[in-house]
């Protein structure tokens, strides 16, 4: 879900696009913008659509740098067993 908020957002805010699981291809290491206006940003891959890039602000780092490797985990996970299953006949 990506919200005016940010990429997903825990509390309720104004819906741009959302997304099933399905349609995320990857997702880019994060990477922290250190300095005053500190961030964390990165890059959604998104199958069909293109790039999503994202970014937490400073108060937000610690969150979204959680649910973006969680998110990265269950993208490599699903990628991984697709590989791994035979085609269906």
């Amino acid at each position: 879900m990506l919200t005016v908020g940010g990429v997903m957002a825990g509390v309720p805010g104004k819906l741009v696009h959302d997304w099933t699981l399905d349609r995320l291809a990857g997702a880019s290491e994060p990477e922290l913008v250190i300095g005053v206006a500190q961030a964390l940003r990165g890059h959604l891959g998104v199958a069909g659509k293109g790039v999503l890039g994202y970014e937490y602000p400073r108060l937000q780092v610690d969150a979204g740098w959680t649910l973006i490797k969680k998110l990265a985990w269950v993208i490599d996970e699903r990628n991984e067993r697709a590989v791994d299953e035979p085609p269906a006949s």
